[in-house]
């Protein structure tokens, strides 16, 4: 847990001063002059002792300042997954996401179990939804679900009239929106992983695995298209809800394959049915 030396530290951030005054003091790693000195040293912003391994070569004072809140250290060990201060964890365990206060149990809905996990201040399905009936146990017409998919155990795909219905999701839950609770979650794993998609990837299912990072467990349901009947697999296609509510448009999919990135297209097809996760805020 040594820290970086002041004046190796006073290097990096003055080697990289007129890059970053004439482009905005945005992400920037360390000049390859002073390379050597960072390879075993890792970012620290909650000062636990436990280094940010994807964040090593950030060099930027005021952008660091501006992520985490306040300035900075380098340490030699790697494996925090947890640099948010209002969580239970925070303080130095090694590779293990934050935890916080609240209730993130398994859920039984309409017969079947789900499992949950638990990011930032919110409780999401681990797997897309797979239900016949809203939560007031009406029956949903069988026009707005395609049940035939290559892993119906995992999950069925519904059209966006579902996504706009208020009442889809268990009581206290919902399908969560792009700015509201997925954006947070994408721009959290950015910090730790270079690639999101093998993050968001299950372990199995997929030719190409992931390594499910926060235990997404995105599985390779695929889409249909209500318009010509046709079903397409090997990739997982997610709604994320208007904001607001009801509206037509602001409506967003999470489009994840077996690349290293994913896609989050704006304003995608109605006409593509799509699985569906559910989200609240903890307790």
């Amino acid at each position: 847990m040594t820290p970086l030396p002041q004046d190796h530290r006073l290097q990096l951030f003055a080697a990289l001063v007129l890059t970053q005054l004439g482009m905005g003091c945005r992400y920037f790693e360390a000049n390859p002059e002073f390379r050597s000195t960072m390879e075993n040293y890792y970012l620290d912003c909650d000062f636990d002792g436990l280094g940010l391994e994807t964040q090593r070569f950030w060099t930027c004072e005021a952008n660091l300042s501006e992520l985490y809140g306040g300035p900075c250290d380098f340490v030699q060990i790697k494996g925090d997954l947890c640099e948010d201060r209002n969580a239970l964890n925070w303080d130095g365990i090694e590779n293990q996401p934050c935890e916080f206060e609240g209730d993130c149990e398994p859920i039984w809905y309409h017969g079947k179990r789900y499992d949950v996990f638990a990011f930032q201040q919110y409780c999401w399905f681990a797997q897309d939804l797979a239900t016949l009936r809203y939560a007031d146990s009406t029956l949903i017409a069988p026009e707005f679900i395609f049940q035939s998919t290559t892993y119906p155990d995992e999950g069925f795909l519904y059209s966006f009239e579902l996504v706009n219905h208020t009442n889809l999701c268990p009581n206290g839950w919902r399908v969560p929106a792009i700015y509201v609770e997925f954006f947070g979650l994408y721009e959290e794993t950015k910090k730790y992983v270079e690639d999101i998609g093998p993050a968001l990837r299950s372990r199995e299912k997929w030719d190409v695995p992931g390594d499910d990072f926060w235990g997404f467990q995105a599985i390779p349901n695929g889409t249909f298209s209500s318009s010509t009947g046709l079903y397409t697999n090997g990739l997982a296609s997610i709604w994320l809800r208007p904001d607001p509510l009801g509206s037509e448009y602001n409506r967003h999919e999470i489009r994840i394959t077996e690349s290293d990135d994913i896609e989050i297209v704006n304003n995608p097809s109605t006409q593509q049915f799509r699985g569906i996760r559910c989200s609240r805020r903890m307790n």
